[in-house]
């Protein structure tokens, strides 16, 4: 293309005439059109938490007419890169580093770079990366907890969950009321009544579609007492009238507070034990048994 030029023409004639009659003329090589074709995917890809990546790229043929593309006998170069990894669209880039050569002797020895002399056209490939179903890459544990019942209450358990592409997770706890929180804390139980089942989930919103599902339970355990009623250790004497008693203890906490009657609540059951006559004779609790906190029955 650098060697187009206009060339000066003149005409004359020996015999008849005087002087010339000139013009020009233009010798013009143009630039020849190449495409160049960066790989790509034609079809979406799953997320895998790997990355998909293509380096190489197609150079255009000369055509029938020898009007485009590479000329033969020569070669072209050129950094080319289409890389994703996460959900998204990905178009490949081409470095600034194209180099149309010809051939040149042994070893390439005495090549020319000739990409002047073209026209370049760069299409870069493309890679869709579509979400995949998130049981696929991650696991949840949920946690159970198990507590005697001592007064106090208790939150749900803290699950985890492994993602094995690194990914952020959310992990969420369904409440009473159906919907769903991040805090655990927000689900409670005191009395063994309240204990439950929770719907847990996790879910991912970069690259997964879906969630991993499971329950863990939040169990609060009756607490065992004792309660004894009152007697006689020793054997007592007829006397003809008789001995009877209605008393009863409780058992109190223990150290590590996980029987016996919870600080701040009380007992109350009807006993009797009596007799008068010689005999054994054995206390009676009724079915009244009841344990307060305050005005609440526990």
């Amino acid at each position: 293309v650098k060697d187009s030029k206009t060339v000066n023409i003149r005409v004359s004639s020996e015999g008849n005439y005087d002087g010339y009659v000139t013009g020009t003329e233009k010798l013009t090589i143009t630039k020849r059109p190449i495409e160049i074709t960066g790989s790509g995917w034609t079809s979406s890809q799953p997320y895998t938490g790997k990355a998909y990546t293509k380096t190489d790229y197609e150079v255009e043929q000369a055509n029938a007419e020898n009007t485009r593309g590479l000329v033969a006998g020569e070669t072209a170069t050129v950094s080319y890169e289409i890389t994703g990894t996460n959900v998204g669209l990905y178009t490949g880039t081409f470095g600034d580093d194209l180099e149309i050569k010809t051939a040149g002797g042994i070893l390439g020895i005495g090549a020319k770079n000739v990409t002047d002399n073209y026209t370049v056209t760069k299409t870069s490939g493309t890679l869709t990366i579509s979400k995949s179903e998130i049981n696929q890459y991650v696991t949840l544990t949920p946690a159970d907890v198990t507590k005697v019942y001592d007064g106090n209450a208790y939150a749900a358990g803290t699950a985890t969950a492994a993602d094995t592409n690194g990914n952020d997770l959310k992990i969420e706890y369904q409440k009473a009321d159906g919907t769903w929180t991040e805090n655990p804390t927000e689900i409670t139980a005191s009395n063994v009544s309240e204990s439950k089942t929770v719907n847990v989930r996790v879910s991912s919103e970069g690259n997964y579609d879906g969630y991993v599902t499971g329950t863990e339970k939040l169990t609060i355990t009756a607490r065992p007492i004792t309660i004894t009623g009152d007697g006689w250790t020793s054997d007592q004497p007829y006397t003809g009238s008789e001995y009877k008693k209605t008393t009863y203890t409780a058992e109190e906490a223990n150290a590590e507070n996980t029987r016996g009657l919870v600080a701040g609540e009380t007992v109350t059951v009807s006993y009797e034990i009596a007799g008068t006559n010689v005999g054994t004779y054995t206390g009676t609790f009724g079915n009244d048994f009841k344990v307060m906190k305050g005005d609440v029955d526990v």
